[in-house]
């Protein structure tokens, strides 16, 4: 029987707030509240074609990386007007795929089949305690209002972990409210750079699991501490919910000097922390911080042997790694690369005398 690499992507949806598509308890009846869920949020989202945040060039020597930086979720009824990117990758010699990591567990086809069982028992908590019984009483009062906004009668989900519970909590919250997980960017640029001829630039960096099977015995019989990751959640849909659809305006529209100014919060980190920091990863080898270093490092050198070789390339971020003074964007800067934003040559004009 041949043998076939599996990727598990076990815990990037689980664990990462608009990592997952949408995918809501009762999909029609979600579907149908996001028509009205403008009545839930003060801000009026855009519809309609957009012109989107604009790119920004990071060169040097005469050799230009165009980036477009992400945001998600993004306004539902939006279309984006991708025509620069379209045109910027039509002359490019390399994209550049978005850093991104994966579990690569080499299993064959009937093993895969034995694994998906114990993926989807992965979401229950393994010691059958409910969640009232699993977080704190003030965080579990916050989340009965929250569910009975964006959940309803939803009584499943009272038996997931909490990491599960508030992960579909804030899909079903952001498609009540109009607002979309989905890339507006990724199917263009699929497109654009398969017209190109091109492949793109793998970044991904993968984590190979030698004993899947016992890993997700594991996890199944593991209780995470993962109730800072739901507290965090529960704040961030509480309060940050008119913040991530101001930022999601601002994308769709260019506002730069919005996405500047508005706060970022990023409940996905303690989230993926309280998975990748337990000992079943930890005592393989897995550990976050080391992670996030490998896929920044893969990043980085795609991306300056892009700028080296091809007077022209294109390739995305989250926009929060183009605007952090720590961020992707941010070491190009520091290793020598000129970086300049969108709107610094319409600031340079109007400065002009």
């Amino acid at each position: 029987m041949n043998r076939r690499p599996l990727k598990l992507l076990l815990l990037l949806w689980l664990a990462l707030p608009g990592a997952s598509s949408v995918s809501a308890a009762d999909p029609a009846a979600a579907e149908a509240a996001t028509d009205h869920g403008a009545t839930l949020l003060k801000t009026v989202l855009v519809t309609g074609t957009q012109p989107g945040p604009g790119l920004w060039q990071v060169s040097k020597d005469g050799h230009v990386l165009w980036l477009l930086g992400n945001v998600s979720p993004v306004p539902k009824k939006m279309q984006w007007n991708a025509s620069e990117v379209e045109q910027i990758i039509a002359r490019s010699g390399a994209v550049l795929a978005p850093p991104a990591f994966v579990f690569d567990a080499d299993v064959g086809f009937f093993k895969m089949l034995f694994l998906l069982p114990k993926l989807l028992k992965t979401r229950k908590n393994p010691e059958h305690l409910p969640l009232a019984k699993r977080v704190n009483a003030g965080d579990y009062a916050r989340w009965l209002v929250l569910k009975q906004r964006y959940l309803g009668k939803n009584t499943k989900v009272e038996s997931y972990r909490p990491i599960f519970a508030a992960q579909t909590l804030y899909d079903d919250a952001i498609a009540r409210v109009g607002l979309s997980n989905r890339s507006v960017a990724n199917k263009v640029i699929r497109k654009a750079t398969s017209k190109r001829q091109l492949k793109a630039t793998p970044t991904l960096v993968k984590i190979k699991i030698e004993d899947s099977k016992a890993l997700l015995k594991d996890f199944n019989a593991t209780t995470l501490n993962d109730t800072e990751c739901f507290s965090k959640i529960l704040t961030h849909l509480d309060a940050d919910l008119e913040t991530m659809a101001d930022r999601a305006n601002a994308w769709a529209t260019g506002d730069l000097e919005m996405l500047r100014a508005l706060p970022y919060t990023d409940p996905s980190r303690v989230c993926m922390d309280a998975v990748f920091n337990d000992g079943i990863f930890m005592k393989r080898g897995i550990g976050m911080e080391a992670v996030r270093a490998q896929a920044k490092a893969t990043w980085l050198a795609a991306a300056e042997a892009a700028i080296k070789q091809y007077p022209t390339s294109f390739g995305s971020l989250p926009m929060a790694q183009i605007l952090k003074a720590d961020g992707y964007v941010a070491a190009l800067r520091d290793r020598g690369y000129t970086v300049t934003a969108p709107d610094a040559e319409a600031a340079a004009t109007s400065s002009a005398p």
